[in-house]
């Protein structure tokens, strides 16, 4: 593993370093809808889906130890999760079956099993679901179907789906095709859905169930992140090996980043995959399956911080409350086993290679209280 930090921005890493030393991780830095009365979290854990044919399993790994505490048997190919604000749950969607699950942070049990109804459309008979998010104090939780064309609603209280929105641009009428990421704002009241290609990037009134706006793209949206005050979104394409930068409030590409090409992608659909925002807003990470490699950038001027060799296919990354760590997926697909990578984000180091099941998809941060 190695690590090309840019020597220009040496004072904004000591810069970091410092307010880290001088602050206290909040909750809050989890995003999302946030109990400030919460106890504080005495287990910063990461959910790993596993999406190998023969590997249907979460992988659960401790913070603390960098090690994997539980392997969970979810009975189906497992693409995305959603953990809670309160840590307690994380819902997982199955690919392979049309069910979402709830499993208990603590105990690792699986809690329930919601069975998702096909997309009544005769021309859309098949559900494949994918990214889900939280939304309304987790109350809801939105899940794309990218093969059914819609966002299927789960209650999480109920344990049952209660509805869905339909991939239909309000401006003409047209299905916006192939939806594969949702992304909650930080208040859990919109709802931004990819549209891989149509591309396009649908944003929801989750209470309303509602698409009140349409952002029209200049290439398939693959992996985005949202920024918190809601005025940016980055966003990865299928064939260009970068990123760019989207103003939410005109819909206008304001920045495009692109990297060397010194190969073909081993991915046939897309150049990256996985894209994030560290909680305190400072930093934006993200994977190219090119040449394997996380690049690391400065927020808001994404002033380049350098980059790091990880592995074959990266595939999704997650932050430590602090922001201090990050730990991405590699699916490794010549090997029996993928792995997850941490990084610390103050000098580009890489502190720990933790392996894990077959073809690891997403991780998520889950911050376990008593």
């Amino acid at each position: 593993m190695t690590a090309t930090p840019n020597p220009r921005v040496a004072s904004l890493l000591l810069a970091l370093v410092t307010s880290w030393a001088c602050e206290t991780p909040t909750a809050e830095s989890a995003g999302g809808a946030v109990d400030r009365s919460a106890p504080k979290a005495d287990a910063i854990r990461f959910f790993v889906a596993n999406s190998g044919e023969d590997d249907h399993s979460v992988s659960v790994i401790d913070h603390a130890t960098r090690s994997v505490v539980a392997s969970i048997d979810v009975g189906g190919q497992p693409h995305g999760s959603a953990p809670t604000a309160a840590g307690d749950r994380v819902y997982v969607t199955l690919e392979s079956v049309p069910e979402v699950l709830a499993i208990d942070t603590r105990s690792h049990r699986i809690l329930w099993r919601a069975s998702i109804e096909p997309n009544p459309d005769p021309r859309m008979p098949s559900t494949r679901l994918n990214e889900p998010s939280l939304v309304l104090e987790d109350r809801l939780l939105y899940v794309p179907d990218v093969a059914g064309q819609r966002q299927v609603i789960v209650d999480t209280r109920r344990a049952e789906m209660v509805g869905q929105v339909a991939m239909i641009d309000p401006a003409d009428g047209t299905v916006m095709t192939a939806p594969h990421n949702t992304y909650a704002s930080a208040d859990g009241e919109w709802v931004f859905a990819t549209s891989i290609f149509s591309k396009k990037i649908a944003k929801i009134n989750a209470d309303t169930r509602r698409i009140v706006r349409v952002y029209d793209l200049a290439g398939q949206p693959r992996p985005a992140a949202l920024k918190d005050d809601l005025k940016k979104m980055y966003v990865q394409f299928s064939q260009l090996h970068g990123f760019v930068e989207l103003d939410l409030e005109t819909g206008r590409e304001t920045a495009r980043i692109t990297w060397p090409e010194k190969r073909a992608s081993p991915d046939s659909f897309t150049k990256c995959h996985g894209i994030g925002i560290s909680p305190d807003q400072k930093q934006l990470w993200a994977n190219s399956n090119i040449d394997g490699k996380v690049y690391a950038y400065s927020l808001p001027d994404l002033e380049p911080l350098g980059s790091v060799v990880v592995g074959d296919l990266p595939n999704w990354l997650a932050f430590t409350p602090d922001s201090r760590f990050v730990y991405i997926t590699t699916q490794e697909e010549k090997k029996p086993r993928g792995k997850v990578t941490v990084v610390d984000t103050t000098d580009l180091s890489v502190v720990s290679v933790i392996e894990v099941g077959r073809k690891p998809k997403r991780i998520h941060r889950v911050e376990v209280r008593p």
